[in-house]
């Protein structure tokens, strides 16, 4: 099975992995990481390389991190120069679930879950109020 691996600022990860939990139940395999403050980035890389190591247990894996620029994703970068595996920055709801949810087929490699997740969360980005106005959607643009 494909490994999840969530980091980001504070409780961001383990929120979004609560909430997962809602809609998918308890998801194996999966780790989140926060970075608070007083945390090194030495002594963070060090917990993703541990997540790394448990999670991928040659079925792969995939990551996620809140947003590029910050030390969670800068720590992700520099242990994956080592053995680089799909990693999104951006992190959103639609991407995580669809992420939990298609390791179900075994058959899928995480190359594979990373497409449908790349997707979803485009499509899950959607302006609200053209909704409500009658507008067509603008999806996964940057411009909304």
């Amino acid at each position: 099975m494909v490994g999840i691996l969530l980091v980001a600022h504070g409780d961001f990860a383990q929120g979004m992995l609560s909430a997962v939990r809602l809609i998918a139940g308890e998801p194996e395999k999966t780790i989140a990481l926060g970075l608070y403050h007083g945390d090194s980035p030495e002594d963070f890389e060090k917990k993703i390389s541990a997540a790394i190591r448990k999670l991928d247990d040659g079925g792969g894996m995939i990551a996620f991190v809140d947003f590029l620029g910050g030390t969670p994703a800068s720590s992700l970068l520099r242990v994956m120069q080592d053995k680089p595996f799909p990693c999104f920055s951006g992190v959103n709801m639609p991407m995580l679930a669809e992420a939990v949810l298609a390791r179900v087929d075994a058959n899928l490699s995480s190359g594979q879950i990373a497409e449908i997740c790349s997707a979803a969360g485009r499509e899950g980005q959607v302006r609200l109020d053209t909704l409500l106005k009658g507008q067509p959607e603008n999806t996964g643009t940057g411009t909304t």
